[in-house]
């Protein structure tokens, strides 16, 4: 098959020809149709304000509109003209329509294809879907896509009009809705010819973020991929309650007369208790805003009014009112319905879904969205309302049929037509912002808006600017854009710009490798639901066996199914996707408990009981954005971030310490009851003086966690603030339970956005510190919402010490308004990336940096961005600064056979026992009884200091199942070892295993007792165990290289996790050719104590 210069293939030019035939015999068929125009300032138009109550009544005529798209974007809206008949021709004028189809070497020629009538198009819009797999982009060159079908077959599509602009790639997925084909092989899309493309339909675009892109696409997106610190908003807050209020009204008018005493009842009792956190944000009372939200309150008994005479009950079934649209409600369907539509590329939430009866008596769903603002038939709206139509057809059947906006405030009421040519626009725009947001490596955005009078103002404006300056070198800025970028980043040096390009590049790269590797959201209706199950991300054949009201207004629903999951595929607090076999992801919620065969979750509203279910894992975002969104918080021109950059990107040096003699009295009487040694008191004395930031590094079992207590017990006495933040919600905890018992708790708060499982750890959370308050004064005159919110607002605003992980911080409103803290400190500091800390940094004018550089460091997996991502800004400032660093080197952990391997790896002898009980401590100190164990058992458990290190070879190959690497042989042995441990006395909760692979922790946690804990090797960093096993899975007859147990950094947290006892289980052969292992085992005058194992020589049967 040969080809032209143009790369296309000749059987691609001949079909082209072909097609043209048609094109070109049309033009003698070509007729004008007359008909009604009434032109509209924007999707939907106005409701007409003549007709029955406030909603007025709907037009019967069909409404048509030639605006060109750029009339989309203009700011003013059009003035409406008056009704008048005139001809109609479907083709756009030369000057307002986009370039024609060219295909060469035959001219081209003007189309005059028929314009379909509207209902036409309304009625099949649903009825035909392709799906094909672009392999050659020829827009620029001939108007058409060379793509290919599922069966391999060439497809050629034609874009004309508007569609000839639409931004495809090569290999990506498009979606032909009702395209109409040429020559029975190839597709016509056109604003004429009727039908849709949707471009990556597999990237679900919210309908919120489409209808909300027409004042600034980029805005949009940055939005996505930057982000910045949660604010808290009046009038969001005052939306969310609103909203509450109005669907609970709806779905109770049939059963209450719903007044506004009853109104204010739910919000008081139900509504009000869930959001006084965010108003100790705003600053304004339960009973302020309630005042603030009686203006809608004093409408809904109109609104409600209407309502309970739209819906039908048994008063007065047969004299409905109509909605906006003239249908006739016929019941509520669901309040806040969720939707992942793939054959629109969509997901959003209808406020309200409705079935209804049109004045002709056909039956269909709509949706009603309910606004608070004033009333606005902008694009934005209207648009929201189309997507959401275009949403329920897919679920459901039919044409779009429009929908309804509500005005609540001014009690106005207004229609949504379904026009094709503004549809169509619809999703043009929904394919651009496809392209962008389905394109993570890539750094392009959708050019800045042409008028900067709004930018500097904007949220997104410092990596707009940012973007501008260093990324697009001002390629897409208009003049007065690029200068106000040049302005807003004027503060900025090179090596600033520098900073910023590279992490970008990093984190981008990161993102889109996580992207590649983890399971996509797609697989949800690529793939089978026993696909899915079979790879451990799925259950399905669920049925509802109970649906239970919860205080704050939610639901505990559980589902059951006849047979015990196969794999532990949740746990407690995975955010998960409800589906069925119709429908995807109908609800969204997080699981509350797990068991055998049932799961429970947490839901707004009821769900059909009557269908089965399945249950898949919810693909979050990466948390890239949030570290994107850092590198952006440093650029800022303030004073904190200033100082940040000086240090962490120009590498100056901290201000020196100036150490004095003594402690404080307050601060040497804690010193004094907490016996710490000398390297542990002066990396206290560093923290407090500092004033820059301080370093302290924390061999294994040198006591990181006991030094972070007194140092916050410490700044406690002194009357400081500080911030203390970690990669783990473990490490926080451990330093809480610490802290706990030097100072009084109620100095400590403990932020979470989920559920804790330690009891202690919840007593330090916002909800049980306010158990522990007394009433404030004069409360017998206050509200209980009241009540609440002076308790809170004594709580977030007094504490000396906040704690929550290193992500919660840009989460949470809070740190809006409590923005400053005298000292920050990090824990686990060498886990976690450089830009995820400056948010907590930019909260304090110092900070200190604890973990150890030799242990695990970020985790990163893209190769391309591993070399300078991996490096942790504590390792950055520990190698420029040395004089910073503290060490603390004296271990209270490990005996001296233990400590002695990885002191001599890893920390060039440094790592010392801090006295002569640690050293000799041993496995014998924690056996109770004596059992009658084989002989074999015996020696691998045996409880002298000699045999502290043991490595027990098992040479059975490794098993894999699907997609996972796991080693049952392995798994056995572990058995029999923890039964022989557990029956000389050792408790269950003394022994941990770890696992190099996950899989492997199924397997394990299947076969020995429940109490003892089974986990990754990262996992237990920070954590130790009188006994620790590791399962090595791997052997050399895998073909996979053993990546894990390559990087050193990983096998020493594997040796420095056991207090007395460490049992390598793997095969030793095949341990000897990787680098690090073997330097394990040969590297040591104290030789390890190997076993030979053999399957025959595991009795153990699974515990239950």
């Amino acid at each position: 098959m040969s080809e032209n210069d143009g790369g296309e293939t000749e059987t691609s030019l001949n079909r082209k020809r072909k097609a043209l035939e048609p094109l070109e015999n049309s033009l003698d068929d070509s007729f004008e149709q007359e008909v009604t125009i009434i032109s509209r300032n924007s999707i939907g138009g106005e409701a007409e304000e003549t007709g029955n109550g406030i909603f007025g009544k709907r037009s019967n005529k069909i409404f048509v509109t030639n605006d060109d798209y750029s009339d989309w974007e203009n700011d003013e809206p059009q003035k409406s003209s008056t009704t008048q008949s005139k001809n109609f021709s479907p083709t756009s004028t030369p000057e307002k329509r986009a370039k024609k189809i060219q295909i060469e070497p035959v001219s081209s020629t003007e189309s005059h294809l028929h314009q379909p009538a509207v209902s036409q198009l309304l009625d099949t819009i649903s009825s035909a879907t392709v799906t094909l797999q672009v392999k050659q982009n020829n827009i620029q060159n001939g108007n058409h896509l060379v793509c290919e079908d599922a069966n391999g077959q060439e497809r050629l599509v034609y874009l004309d009009s508007s569609w000839s602009c639409t931004m495809v790639r090569e290999n990506s997925i498009i979606r032909l809705v009702n395209v109409p084909t040429w020559q029975e092989h190839d597709f016509f899309v056109s604003n004429d010819c009727g039908g849709l493309l949707v471009a990556n339909p597999d990237t679900l675009m919210s309908s919120s973020n489409v209808s909300n892109s027409y004042f600034c696409a980029r805005k949009t997106i940055l939005r996505d991929r930057f982000h910045g610190m949660c604010d808290a908003s009046k009038p969001l807050l005052i939306g969310i309650v609103v909203h509450e209020l109005v669907q609970w009204a709806v779905l109770h008018a049939k059963e209450l007369q719903v007044t506004k005493e009853i109104l204010l009842e739910y919000w008081r009792g139900t509504i009000c208790p869930t959001v006084v956190y965010s108003m100790t944000q705003l600053m304004i009372t339960p009973s302020d805003f309630e005042t603030e939200l009686m203006p809608y309150v004093e409408t809904f008994q109109n609104i409600t009014g209407w309502f309970m005479k739209c819906i039908p009950s048994c008063d007065d079934p047969e004299n409905l009112v109509p909605l906006p649209t003239a249908s006739k409600c016929i019941g509520i369907h669901d309040i806040e319905e969720n939707f992942w539509e793939p054959k629109y590329g969509l997901k959003g939430k209808i406020d309200i879904t409705m079935k209804v009866e049109s004045p002709e008596g056909e039956i269909f769903f709509e949706g009603m969205e309910l606004k608070t603002g004033k009333v606005a038939t902008s694009i934005e709206h209207n648009a929201q309302v189309m997507l959401y139509s275009l949403m329920l057809e897919s679920r459901y059947g039919g044409p779009p049929r429009g929908g309804s906006l509500v005005y609540l405030k001014e009690q106005k009421g207004v229609p949504v037509e379904m026009q094709p040519t503004n549809m169509k626009y619809v999703i043009q725009r929904r394919n651009e912002l496809a392209h962008y947001a389905s394109d993570i490596g890539g750094q392009d955005l959708p050019p800045p808006r042409d008028d900067p009078h709004f930018c500097p103002r904007c949220e997104c404006a410092m990596p707009c600017m940012l973007y501008q300056q260093v990324v697009e070198k001002g390629r897409q800025s208009k003049k007065d854009m690029f200068a106000l970028a040049q302005q807003m980043t004027g503060h900025l040096k090179p090596v600033h710009f520098e900073y910023f390009k590279r992490w970008t590049t990093w984190l981008f790269e990161e993102w889109k490798t996580e992207a590649m590797d983890a399971r996509p959201q797609s697989s949800l209706w690529n793939t089978t639901k026993e696909e899915r199950e079979s790879q451990h991300c799925c259950i399905h054949s669920l049925r509802i066996e109970k649906q239970v009201p919860l205080g704050d207004g939610n639901l505990a629903v559980t589902f059951m199914r006849d047979t015990p999951f196969s794999h532990r595929v949740f746990d407690v607090g995975d955010y998960c996707v409800v589906s069925h076999s119709t429908s995807y992801a109908v609800r969204t919620g997080a699981i509350l408990e797990i068991n055998q065969n049932s799961l429970t979750l947490k839901f707004g509203t009821k769900l059909d009981d009557s269908i089965e279910y399945f249950v898949d894992k919810y693909c979050s975002s990466s948390l890239q954005a949030s570290s994107l969104g850092g590198v952006v918080m440093i650029m800022q021109n303030d004073e904190r971030a200033t100082k940040l950059r000086h240090l962490i990107v120009d590498l100056q040096p901290p201000q020196k310490i100036y150490f004095v003699k003594q402690f404080p009295t307050l601060v040497h009487e804690i010193i004094q009851q907490t016996e710490l040694n000398a390297h542990q008191k002066r990396a206290i004395l560093a923290c407090i003086y500092t004033m820059d930031y301080a370093i302290i590094e924390g061999l294994p079992g040198a006591g990181k966690t006991t030094v972070i207590a007194v140092l916050l017990a410490c700044l406690i006495a002194l009357g400081r603030t500080a911030l203390l933040v970690s990669y783990t919600h473990s490490a926080v905890d451990n330093v809480l339970l610490k802290a706990k018992k030097l100072t009084n708790p109620r100095n400590l708060l403990r932020l979470t956005r989920g559920s804790l499982k330690d009891e202690q750890s919840k007593e330090l959370t916002l909800a049980g510190q306010m158990e522990k308050r007394e009433d404030p004064m004069g409360h017998e005159f206050m509200t209980k919402a009241d009540q609440d919110y002076v308790k809170m607002n004594e709580i977030l605003t007094t504490t000396p010490i906040i704690a929550c992980t290193c992500h919660h911080i840009s989460r949470d409103s809070l740190f809006a308004t409590r923005n400053t803290f005298d000292l920050t400190i990090v824990d686990e500091a060498s886990m976690i990336v450089e830009p995820l800390l400056i948010p907590a940094l930019c909260l304090s004018n110092r900070f200190v940096l604890v973990g150890d550089t030799k242990q695990l460091c970020p985790l990163v997996q893209s190769e391309n961005a591993k070399e300078g991502m991996s490096i942790s800004l504590m390792e950055k400032l520990s190698l420029a600064h040395p004089d910073a660093v503290y060490s603390l080197v004296m271990q209270y952990r490990m005996n001296r056979q233990l400590a002695v391997l990885p002191s001599k790896m890893f920390y060039s002898n440094r790592l010392v026992c801090a006295n002569s009980t640690v050293s000799a401590q041993s496995l014998n100190t924690y056996f109770t009884q004596e059992a009658e164990l084989s002989e074999k058992l015996s020696s691998i458990i045996s409880g002298s200091l000699e045999d502290s290190r043991v490595f027990v070879s098992v040479e059975k190959n490794e098993l894999k199942d699907k997609c996972h690497m796991l080693n049952s042989a392995e798994a056995h042995c572990i058995a029999n070892i923890c039964d022989a441990l557990i029956k000389r006395g050792l408790p269950p909760d003394a022994i941990g295993v770890m696992c190099t692979y996950r899989r492997q922790i199924e397997v394990v946690s299947q076969n020995v007792n429940k109490a003892i804990e089974v986990s990754t090797v990262d996992t237990f960093q920070g954590r130790d165990k009188p006994v620790m096993i590791l399962s090595l899975v791997w052997n050399s007859n895998c073909r996979k290289r053993c990546e894990l147990l390559l990087e050193d950094r990983r096998v020493n947290v594997a040796l420095t996790r056991a207090k007395t006892k460490l049992i390598l289980v793997g095969s030793h052969s095949s341990m000897m050719h990787i680098g690090p292992m073997k330097a394990t085992l040969t590297d040591c005058e104290e030789k390890w104590k190997v076993i030979e194992w053999s399957e025959e020589e595991s009795h153990h049967t699974q515990n239950t």
